[in-house]
């Protein structure tokens, strides 16, 4: 069962698709700052609230970072091993 779920994982990762939505996913939450600034969505203080955005996103990115490597573990792949630089 287990063997199963590795390879389902390791053929996601391996996907042309991968590097593609990582980068999209990556522009989103400028994206998503950007249209908060151009429908007045930031409030009051919007400098203050575009600060307190990317933090929440920085969060979020180093939450998924971190996940990596037991990602890594457990699908027992390095689908990253050559763009790592």
């Amino acid at each position: 069962m287990m063997a199963g779920a590795r390879a389902l994982a390791s053929a996601a990762l391996a996907s042309r698709w991968t590097k593609p939505l990582a980068f999209v996913a990556a522009l989103t939450p400028m994206a998503w700052t950007v249209w908060l600034a151009l429908t007045g969505g930031l409030g009051v203080e919007p400098v203050a609230e575009a600060v307190r955005q990317s933090g929440l996103w920085a969060l979020r990115f180093l939450l998924v970072a971190l996940a990596v490597t037991p990602l890594r573990l457990v699908t027992g792949s390095r689908p990253w091993r050559a763009s790592g630089g």
